[in-house]
């Protein structure tokens, strides 16, 4: 029996938040041919302050125009799963679609963060 991967339970995996801060976007390339097939975000989660990358395939990074680093986003059909390759295991997460919240801004967040510490 052959298992392609096993999805995991992504409301406990990526913590009880849904909003991540954006550290880094660079393109994913595809293997043989080199071209560029989307984008590969390096998330940090506001819940548990581990750090995700999260592949958005079919979204090149010449197309996230509002995109920065330092920007609050939110996914869409995010999801995680985990294979086992070469005796390793590697959880890779995938997304269809972000969104930056406009909301928030990391500033504002890391002010509002700042302000508890000092009171």
């Amino acid at each position: 029996m052959k298992i392609n991967g096993l999805k995991l339970d992504n409301s406990d995996f990526f913590g009880k938040t849904t909003e991540f801060l954006v550290m880094e976007a660079n393109k994913k390339t595809d293997f043989k041919t080199k071209q560029e097939i989307g984008t590969v975000l390096t998330v940090l989660s506001f819940d548990n302050y581990e750090t995700y990358k999260i592949n958005l395939l079919g979204k090149k990074i010449t197309e996230l125009k509002d995109l920065k680093k330092g920007s609050v986003v939110e996914f869409d059909d995010l999801e995680a799963r985990v294979y086992l390759i070469n005796g390793k295991v590697v959880v890779s997460c995938k997304a269809k679609d972000y969104f930056v919240s406009f909301e928030k801004k990391s500033d504002d967040l890391f002010m509002a963060i700042n302000e508890e510490y000092e009171n």
